[in-house]
């Protein structure tokens, strides 16, 4: 049986084209790693979206 590995990276919310950019050539970079993204959640404050958080995961082989 397979055991799984986690690990959260916080990223900066998207704002214009080139943060999008920027969280495409991160999330991208962790794959060459080996990770899946496994989740993504936006800390929100007051209607604003402060950070987000990726949860990557693979497998610890």
């Amino acid at each position: 049986m397979n055991n799984l590995e986690y690990k959260t990276v916080k990223l900066n919310p998207v704002e214009s084209k080139k943060s999008f950019r920027d969280l495409e050539f991160e999330l991208n970079d962790h794959t060459k790693g080996g990770w899946r993204l496994h989740s993504f959640i936006p800390q929100i404050n007051e209607g604003n979206t402060d950070v987000n958080i990726a949860i990557f995961e693979r497998d610890d082989s």
